[in-house]
């Protein structure tokens, strides 16, 4: 996973004394972020000599005390993108309250809830995408050199948080290109861009030689190896798969809603265009470039997507500020944004369903849950795994449904974890992961998308299949009835 493959370079650093952590496959912002939190514990480390300090600070980076922490920070930066995209959403001249909304799509998200608590380069890769899209609207509003630098700055920041990142460059870039003495203001931002990512991967100049191994190494593992149960083909498999998550889920839960707020958004993005050219270039290229850059690729995983988020949520601040403006009474005016905010907050009940749902760990709570679940779809006929069996005989009550044998059965209920092998295989792309409603939580924690994440190496939980899923798990004979 990625948080101990970082906190094991942090250690290796404290350790060591090497800030450069000649290890180029993760990104440096990541770890400089992770660094930076460890090094806030040096003061309590202090011990009589150096190597008593260096010691009681890495067992400190081992502790699930630093996991927390890091957790948290990470979440709040994470939580920060709303604040970006209100920025943006003002530089286009929405309203304050439609510019809330843009906020509100961003947190209103469970995908980004979720992905906000990992340690991990894309929730930071989007806080960044935020943070260039909100500086050059600026810049291309108020033509000023040093809010346009803040832009290539912050370009810089997503690279060094993601490679793909770079992408955002050519949005200060096409600011510099619209104002006087492009060539000028355009060597500017390069410098600034390039400033900003060496200042944080000293290691692209320090050491070149692994630099460009290690990029490669993940540029052959994204577009040629694959990622186990997450490769796909190259090119309408990949296109159709993002844009299913897009369309459907990375806004919402609720398939409708989800649409509705796309919808929503490409209606934003005709009215910008047809209000402001520059400004729809800059909302619309990098979404448009970087799926298509995506689906050139064999590794389909979702979190990648996180960029695109900050773009659909200005877009549609963008859509409901021009309906608002629309309607004269000022109280309708004003009721309009707070209708969409009030849409969105149909999906709260799932960050406390996520939340709660941490603390289900009873195994008889589970037993009753799984009875429960089985006897409201009565219509269907449960092969349990062998744990899921274990649990529902084991004292006291023993189990009180009926499970059928997998040739009979045309539903499935497993353990997290039990059919981890399952999912090493290349043979079925977008059987196994990366479709939706293929995985439902029976009992335990429901704190991650599963559709997505089916691997997931998190707690315990029960988790229900239909049959042609559960027959590429076991490699039983399931009913196809």
């Amino acid at each position: 996973m990625d948080e101990e493959k970082l906190i094991f370079a942090i250690q290796k650093t404290i350790n060591s004394a090497e800030v450069i952590h000649g290890w180029y496959n993760y990104h440096s912002l990541t770890y400089l972020i992770c660094l930076i939190t460890a090094l806030t514990h040096f003061p309590a480390a202090s011990g009589a000599d150096w190597s008593e300090t260096v010691q009681k600070l890495s067992q400190y980076v081992d502790s699930t005390s630093f996991t927390h922490l890091l957790r948290a920070v990470f979440a709040v930066l994470t939580a920060s993108t709303a604040l970006f995209a209100v920025l943006a959403a003002r530089a286009v001249r929405a309203g304050s309250l439609s510019a809330a909304v843009s906020a509100a799509i961003v947190l209103a998200s469970f995908e980004v809830f979720y992905h906000a608590r990992w340690i991990a380069p894309d929730p930071l890769l989007m806080l960044a995408g935020a943070m260039t899209l909100a500086s050059a609207l600026w810049a291309a509003r108020d033509q000023r050199l040093p809010v346009l630098l803040l832009s290539a700055t912050c370009a810089g920041l997503a690279t060094a948080a993601k490679y793909p990142g770079g992408c955002l460059l050519l949005l200060p870039l096409i600011v510099a290109a619209r104002g006087p003495s492009f060539s000028s203001r355009a060597v500017c931002v390069l410098a600034a861009f390039i400033a900003t990512y060496l200042l944080v991967t000293p290691g692209t100049i320090v050491d070149p030689l692994r630099f460009v191994r290690d990029v490669h190494s993940e540029m052959e593992h994204y577009r040629s190896i694959g990622h186990d149960a997450y490769t796909v083909a190259a090119g309408w498999q990949h296109l159709s798969g993002m844009l299913d998550y897009l369309s459907f889920r990375l806004v919402s839960p609720f398939p409708a809603l989800s649409v509705l707020v796309i919808a929503t958004a490409l209606a934003g993005a005709a009215i910008i265009w047809r209000r402001d050219k520059r400004s729809a270039l800059l909302l619309t290229l990098i979404p448009l470039l970087y799926v298509a850059y995506m689906a050139t690729n064999r590794v389909m995983i979702i979190r990648n997507l996180l960029l695109i988020m900050p773009f659909i949520a200005v877009l549609v601040g963008v859509a409901v500020d021009a309906l608002a403006r629309l309607v004269r009474p000022g109280i309708a005016r004003t009721a309009i944004p707070l209708a969409v905010v009030a849409l969105l907050a149909l999906n709260w009940p799932s960050f406390f369903h996520a939340t709660t749902s941490l603390r289900d760990a009873d195994p008889e709570a589970w037993r009753k849950s799984i009875q429960a679940y089985i006897v409201v779809h009565s219509d269907r006929r449960f092969a349990a795994s062998p744990q899921v069996a274990a649990l529902l005989s084991s004292p006291p009550e023993g189990s009180s449904v009926s499970i059928h044998p997998p040739e009979s059965a045309d539903a499935y209920l497993f353990m997290l974890g039990e059919h981890a092998d399952a999912y090493t295989s290349q043979l079925f792309p977008r059987r196994l992961v990366n479709s939706r409603n293929l995985y439902r939580v029976v009992a335990g924690p429901d704190d991650v998308d599963l559709d997505y994440y089916a691997n997931w190496s998190g707690l315990k939980r029960v988790i229900a299949v239909d049959a042609p899923v559960a027959g590429l798990l076991t490699g039983l004979p399931f009913s196809d009835k």
